[in-house]
């Protein structure tokens, strides 16, 4: 009974399980603030806000995560102590979920999926020969700038340029990798198989709207050779 009854309540100050608490306190807190919301903008709770809330479970995070420092990369089965494992599998859960936004940890993969979103949404319905990537020229602000990022992650990754996605010890790299991979695949001209290619040309030929302006206009290039041969008349006009 007395372990059920610390298991249920121990988690407000001064309690044995009060670290417990505030780490479930930060999750709500993101949760409520940023659970509907894109991921790239989501975001933890700052240490440098105004909001005196917000800055108290910044400040609190700080130090939950000095506590756990010493299990970075350490699996979550293998921490012995009950407490500390239950800090570490919440602190991780809410970077997974929340740390994409502008300064977080996750930020390079917030872009990355954001500019996968980007492509989805004006691209993801039309044929592949069709598709393309977000462009630094571009007049469009918006794009010009996804155009930007997206550069900026090609240069990030360039070093595990033929490495498979296993082989990136790097988690938040690896996530990257696998998104920018992703993207490429979908939607970038260059990654076009010369069947897709093929696809399009024959596409291109045969559409009806394309085959009635060749025909009108090789109509008209007839017409225009007879009225040169015969003096400016049609054989229908002539006496």
């Amino acid at each position: 009974i007395v372990r059920r009854i610390d298991e249920e309540y121990a988690y407000g100050p001064h309690q044995s399980r009060e670290n417990i608490g505030i780490a479930l306190q930060i999750e709500k807190w993101c949760k409520e603030r940023y659970g509907d919301k894109e991921k790239w903008k989501r975001r933890l709770p700052s240490k440098e806000s105004k909001d005196e809330y917000e800055k108290s479970l910044g400040q609190k995070l700080g130090n939950l995560r000095t506590i756990i420092k010493k299990y970075e990369g350490k699996p979550i089965e293998k921490i012995e102590n009950e407490i500390d494992r239950r800090i570490v599998e919440i602190v991780r859960r809410i970077d997974e979920e929340y740390a994409y936004g502008p300064h977080q940890s996750r930020e390079s993969i917030g872009i990355a999926l954001q500019i996968e979103k980007w492509c989805e949404e004006r691209y993801g319905y039309k044929d592949k020969n069709e598709r393309r990537l977000p462009s630094r020229e571009s007049k469009d602000e918006y794009e010009k700038s996804l155009g930007k990022k997206l550069s900026n992650l090609r240069k990030k990754i360039k070093k595990y340029e033929g490495k498979s996605i296993e082989e990136i010890e790097d988690e938040v790299d690896r996530r990257i990798v696998e998104i920018v991979r992703r993207i490429d695949k979908e939607y970038n001209p260059r990654n076009r198989t010369s069947k897709e290619i093929a696809r399009a040309t024959i596409d291109s030929l045969t559409d009806p709207e394309m085959l009635d302006r060749e025909d009108d206009a090789l109509k008209r290039l007839q017409e225009h050779t007879i009225e040169t041969k015969e003096g400016g008349k049609r054989p229908d006009e002539q006496s």
